[in-house]
């Protein structure tokens, strides 16, 4: 016998607890995903503001110490004008106290041509002493320009005097007598075998390094079509460059290798590694180029130096990074502004 069939039903078919979470499960997921990108956003912006507070505390700072520097020059000038000013006049006083005395002994014309004959020496003398006051203050140079000149001393972090360290540039490298510019050798490369030299590729390393605070330098690349700039820990980042002899960049000067450097291309390109190599153009190539190493803010920023137009900027952990050496590669030759040397600036 046929087993029989169960009749159909409207009643809906008892759903598990499983199956019944399933539809609303994408929803779950996105309602999950807004609220963690809405917890990002919000620590962006307490960073933000945190960061911003602690900016603006610090340009204040600087600003005012650059006041407090320009109100003591203004002093000290008009003191310097007022000192001038109070011996000239008195000189010239005394000096029409004598005149006026011999105005009334006049009658005895001999000894009258003669003191008279020595005041006009003297008043001379004091003429051109007074003509001179605003000299004496100011200068051969405009005012502004020479408290500018002076402004130099309090400047922070003031200009490093940075030389270049024979000892870590490849053999294909020539330096300059006074350690300060670096070229590509033409002709027979020298022979080195210090264990600090850039074996393979056309490098050297200031002899300078940097643990903390800030420190600025600048760099005279000229109209050269390229160039290699930024700051390395030698201690990790030596062993680690380059596969090609004479090479001009490679992806090995990356921060995880103790690189932060920015290059110039041919091509009026310019290239960083961060977690990823990063490629861009600039509206006009700088011929003299700023770096600004920051331990405290952990950043190693490149600007123009002529007009401190921002070129790149990279954020990074550096004091755990270890002594920081400034970094030169004056690049290939492949073009005549490149017979040009790379140039460490000076004040």
């Amino acid at each position: 016998m046929a087993a029989a069939e169960m009749p159909p039903t409207d009643e809906p078919k008892e759903e598990t607890a499983e199956e019944s979470c399933l539809p609303n499960a994408p929803l779950i997921e996105r309602e999950r995903a807004v609220l963690d990108l809405c917890e990002k956003y919000e620590e962006k912006i307490k960073f933000i503001e945190q960061n911003a507070g602690q900016l603006s505390q610090d340009v204040s700072e600087e600003f005012h110490e650059l006041h407090r520097f320009l109100v003591r020059e203004e002093q000290t000038t008009m003191a310097r004008i007022r000192k001038n000013k109070v011996e000239a006049l008195a000189y010239m006083e005394g000096k029409v106290q004598e005149l006026t005395s011999l105005l009334e002994d006049i009658g005895e014309s001999s000894a009258a041509d003669m003191l008279l004959a020595e005041f006009d020496g003297k008043v001379y003398q004091k003429r051109e002493e007074f003509r001179c006051v605003h000299l004496k203050v100011m200068g051969s140079l405009p005012l502004q320009h020479r408290v500018w000149k002076r402004m130099r001393r309090v400047i922070q972090p003031a200009m490093e005097p940075l030389t270049l360290d024979p000892q870590t540039a490849h053999h294909g490298l020539t330096l300059s007598k006074n350690l300060r510019a670096v070229r590509q050798r033409f002709g027979s490369p020298m022979v080195h075998t210090h264990s600090k030299l850039f074996k393979t590729c056309f490098y050297v390393l200031a002899l300078e390094g940097f643990l903390d605070g800030r420190h600025y330098w600048e760099v005279d690349v000229g109209d050269k079509t390229n160039w290699t700039i930024g700051v390395c820990n030698p201690c990790i980042g030596r062993s680690v460059v380059g596969s090609s002899t004479g090479c001009t960049f490679t992806k090995d000067l990356s921060p995880e290798n103790g690189y932060w450097v920015l290059c110039k291309l041919p091509g009026e390109r310019y290239q960083a590694l961060t977690s990823k190599s990063f490629t861009f153009r600039l509206k006009k190539s700088p011929t003299r180029v700023g770096v600004y190493l920051d331990f405290r803010n952990a950043n190693i920023g490149f600007h123009d130096a002529e007009n401190m137009t921002h070129m790149f900027t990279f954020k990074d952990d550096f004091q755990s990074a270890g002594k920081l050496h400034p970094f030169f590669g004056p690049g290939l030759v492949t073009s005549e502004p490149d017979c040009e040397p790379l140039r460490v600036c000076v004040v």
